[in-house]
């Protein structure tokens, strides 16, 4: 068991909450629970994908990653780090999704975000446009299709300058470094709220269920006197049991996306 950690909380925000840890499952296959359902809301594979597009969409990621670490290079904490901890979050709404539109709900969470940030009083778009933007079907979503759809707004809520962009965690040669730099980076400076395709097994709070499914990242915690690292998950998951907020090991959370990553060709990062 975990210690658990104090957070602030202020609600429908992602702002902090209070949480007591949960005991890891182990890898047994006694222990996950299928999704039988055939529509998941998130496809195995892109069918859209050819070679001159994963190019283009590798330079996108590519340009980005250098321009985060070039962020990371002028930045100064303000007050150094007094209490050994890092943490660093925006603000998203969770939102219920409809169907299985858990891509859809999902970009509408990130959207969120950005419609505060930017102040616009433009209200957010409908489930339904976002999945008709993306490109979305009965079979699911695909991450290049919900690029598409939420970079369709970038204008409207203020991000032009940081669009989103597809990855995986395989794209580097330590896949889970890149996979929390890139998570931590779009938090601590308020660039993006990403989005990750995950494997649920992997998460505490879906007790061995298995499905693929979309959730929103808005809050990023390391405490260096303890090593625990943790993100905070915005689930729009239309079951009670595991829509709202979590905070889960940083490590579930790759292992979550990284398993979806070897599963299939769909991108697994939106960040």
């Amino acid at each position: 068991m975990r210690k658990s950690i104090f957070k602030l909380s202020v609600i429908g925000t992602c702002i902090i909450l209070l949480t007591v840890s949960i005991p890891i499952f182990a890898e047994d296959n006694s222990l996950i629970i299928e999704n039988t359902e055939k529509k998941t809301g998130a496809m195995l594979n892109d069918p859209n994908l050819i070679p001159e597009m994963i190019e283009m969409l590798k330079q996108e990621a590519l340009m980005k990653d250098r321009k985060m670490r070039e962020k990371e290079k002028n930045y100064t904490l303000p007050m150094g780090d007094p209490d050994g901890v890092e943490y660093y979050s925006v603000n998203v709404t969770n939102f219920k999704q409809e169907t299985y539109y858990c891509g859809p709900a999902s970009v509408r969470q990130s959207l969120s975000f950005h419609k505060a940030k930017s102040g616009s009083s433009v209200s957010l778009p409908s489930q339904t446009t976002i999945a008709k933007l993306a490109g979305t079907t009965s079979e699911g979503n695909v991450t290049t299709g919900l690029r598409t759809a939420i970079n369709n707004y970038a204008s409207t809520y203020g991000f032009e300058d940081d669009k989103y962009v597809v990855g995986n965690v395989t794209d580097g040669s330590n896949p889970s470094y890149l996979f929390e730099v890139r998570i931590r980076d779009d938090l601590k400076y308020r660039t993006n709220a990403p989005i990750i395709l995950i494997d649920t097994r992997h998460l505490d709070y879906y007790k061995g269920y298995k499905t693929r499914h979309y959730v929103t990242v808005c809050g990023y915690l390391n405490n260096k006197n303890t090593g625990e690292k943790e993100l905070y998950i915005v689930d729009p998951n239309n079951k009670d049991e595991y829509r709202g907020y979590h905070w889960e090991k940083l490590e579930n959370v790759f292992n979550a996306v990284e398993q979806a990553d070897k599963d299939g060709t769909n991108y697994v990062m939106l960040y």
